[in-house]
């Protein structure tokens, strides 16, 4: 007995459900049919019965492919047979032989048909998401390091400033220049700069929190967004980061030194667009770049003012 209910278990839902109904169908479809149509001849009644039974094949083959078209005919011409010779044994004639093989065979050819059409809008589906997915990454998603681009970046960081308006939880901006770079590529050449800047991604998602956004802004340039953050944490982050890339990058048999300059804006001001606070962040890199470079700089209103005037 734990044998037999091991093998109903073993076997999918998608195998016994064509089983259940093929078998339930008849019950359900008979008594109806039966009360609207109770004038007519029985030969007639049932050839009805038995036509509109090819709807469970044709069910089943849409949702479960050729098989469910398979299993689900043959259960049904099962079905058939076994009424027929237990009903009306003695009226079991070569006409009515006929008549039954050509009710399977259009169940089975339709069921069949249909059956091998949903397999192909099933793969055809598959495929448009894929060819979605590749150009939802191509659109959002930088093809060197994998990391986020600034399109993508630009509409997170709108959505943070939404939900700054509803929450008002502080949230800070970083923007980061690689010191050096360009010397790299320069002694190097840019394959090797292409190694680096992948690395250094790798380095400063290690840094950061799972739900913070890194993303290659432009070139050598990277922009940090840290939501729901404090500003010791800020700081905090931004002094691993500087430490982080500071160890030198292996290059084949030669090792390179880099350093990087940080901006940080903070968006506490319902004025401020996705745009000027960037701006900010990215004058507060320069700030940090101006005054020696490998270090972090937080942008102040003033600062606007000392750069105007100068």
């Amino acid at each position: 007995m734990r044998k037999i209910i091991f093998i109903f278990r073993a076997v999918p839902l998608k195998i016994w459900l064509p089983i259940i109904i093929s078998f339930l169908f008849p019950l359900a479809v008979y008594p109806i049919l039966n009360f609207s149509f109770s004038s007519l001849n029985e030969h007639y009644f049932m050839d009805m019965i038995w036509s509109i039974y090819i709807l469970p094949p044709i069910a089943f083959a849409y949702f479960f492919e050729v098989k469910g078209a398979i299993i689900s005919s043959f259960l049904l011409q099962l079905v058939h047979i076994t009424y027929e010779f237990f009903v009306h044994l003695n009226s079991m004639t070569f006409e009515v032989m006929a008549s039954m093989s050509m009710q399977f065979l259009l169940s089975f050819g339709v069921s069949y048909t249909v059956g091998l059409m949903s397999k192909k809008l099933k793969r055809n589906k598959l495929e448009l998401e894929q060819a979605y997915t590749n150009i939802e990454k191509l659109a959002y998603y930088d093809p060197l390091t994998g990391i986020a681009n600034r399109c993508f970046f630009m509409k997170s960081l709108e959505l943070e400033i939404k939900r700054y308006k509803k929450n008002k939880k502080q949230f800070a901006l970083l923007f980061l220049d690689l010191d050096g770079f360009k010397k790299v590529n320069d002694d190097f050449g840019h394959d090797a700069g292409d190694i680096i800047l992948t690395e250094v991604v790798e380095r400063l998602i290690n840094c950061i929190r799972e739900k913070d956004l890194l993303a290659r802004f432009a070139g050598d340039e990277f922009i940090l967004l840290l939501p729901n953050v404090s500003y010791a944490e800020t700081v905090t982050i931004a002094e691993k980061l500087l430490k982080i890339i500071q160890p030198p990058f292996i290059l084949n048999n030669s090792t390179a030194r880099i350093t990087t300059s940080i901006g940080i804006a903070f968006y506490n001001n319902e004025s401020e667009t996705s745009s000027s606070l960037i701006k900010q962040a990215d004058m507060a890199m320069y700030h940090a770049k101006n005054l020696g470079k490998n270090s972090y700089h937080i942008f102040y209103p003033t600062m606007k003012q000392i750069q105007n005037e100068g």
